[in-house]
């Protein structure tokens, strides 16, 4: 269970991480993406605001071989307001860049 505290509105989107089991991301209509690490749940790995509530959630298809470390964070976000937008959380190291 993702925590209820986290979000302002309804989770619209979950994407599981295609090499790496553990991680997944969460789209809301809150305007943010945020990476979860299922083994802690008590807080994401990181959360980048996207200008809008997340449509869909989509990862690089770099992510899917698990030997790209440089894009393992990269995804493509569609959202209401922002539009589409390529957001890479820097490794799953919590350091967000892309959004708004």
């Amino acid at each position: 269970k993702i925590g209820d505290s986290e979000f302002e509105a309804g989770v619209t989107a979950i994407s599981p991480h295609p090499a790496l089991d553990h991680v997944f991301a969460a789209g809301s209509y809150d305007e943010y993406v945020r990476i979860y690490d299922h083994r802690k749940m008590d807080q994401p790995m990181a959360k980048v605001c996207v200008g809008g509530g997340v449509w869909r959630i989509k990862w690089h298809p770099s992510c899917w071989d698990g030997e790209n470390d440089r894009d393992s964070g990269k995804m493509l976000v569609a959202a209401m307001h922002g539009g589409c937008e390529v957001v890479n959380v820097s490794a799953l190291s919590g350091t967000p860049s892309g959004g708004n």
